[in-house]
């Protein structure tokens, strides 16, 4: 029974592990202009949305910031990170964050906000007259 339970554990570890590298990832190639169009292309929005509401905060960090660095690029990414039902994700998974980090270096909200990598989701939002995140920002 305990080899079986260190299986099932080993196999878990892994996918949280995966599942970071796989944010980590993306959020570095979202730093390089070059890797947009790719990244627009291969549809990784509705990969991330899901892991902003995972329960490691790292992973939820990693996936925030990969959204907030792919709108940073352009107000076309901004809008399709509207357009694809995101920040109902983001807000809740800033929110929880804001709540567990007490104890953490590193704060959630500021790799968000402070880094301004959403101002572009901001920008469209206001152009759009859209009230969803005026109490947060």
């Amino acid at each position: 029974m305990l080899a079986i339970n260190r299986i099932v554990s080993n196999t878990l570890e892994k996918y949280h592990k995966e599942r970071l590298s796989f944010a980590q990832t993306i959020a570095e190639l979202a730093q390089r202009e070059t890797y947009i169009s790719s990244l627009q292309s291969h549809n990784v929005l509705p990969l991330l949305r899901p892991l902003l509401l995972d329960n490691i905060p790292a992973i939820q960090q990693a996936a925030a910031l990969a959204i907030g660095r792919l709108a940073n690029h352009s107000e076309e990414m901004a809008e399709a990170i509207v357009d694809s039902d995101i920040l109902p994700h983001l807000i809740c998974s800033l929110k929880n964050q804001n709540v567990n980090i007490d104890n953490s270096n590193i704060s959630f909200h500021s790799i968000i906000i402070e880094n301004e990598n959403l101002f572009n989701i901001k920008y469209y939002l206001k152009m759009k007259n859209e009230k969803l995140i005026d109490d947060f920002f």
